[in-house]
């Protein structure tokens, strides 16, 4: 997989220099993320966790509910989104 070894910048310079469009989701695209992979990652930083929640608020409100639901977090920490957002309880 040689995409592993390539820096994020090696990637940048690829699709400004093969003309391949970013997904519109990238800062570097206008959009709000560094990294894009699942809708609600627990991968994400509080600080991307804040960008989703002001771009695409029913995907956080989906998540947190559910955690609500069944008692459990999806943040290796055990911080609800709720929690990492400050949302009402």
């Amino acid at each position: 997989m040689p995409i592993f070894r390539e820096t994020l910048d090696d990637v940048l310079n690829w699709h400004r220099s093969t003309g391949t469009p970013l997904h519109p989701v990238y800062i570097w695209a206008g959009g709000w993320l560094r990294r894009f992979s699942c809708r609600v990652c627990i991968f994400a930083t509080n600080e991307d966790l804040r960008a989703i929640h002001e771009n695409d608020p029913e995907a956080i409100g989906l998540v947190a509910d559910l955690e609500k639901r069944i008692n459990f977090s999806m943040r290796p920490n055990g911080q609800t989104l709720s929690q990492v957002l400050n949302l009402a309880a």
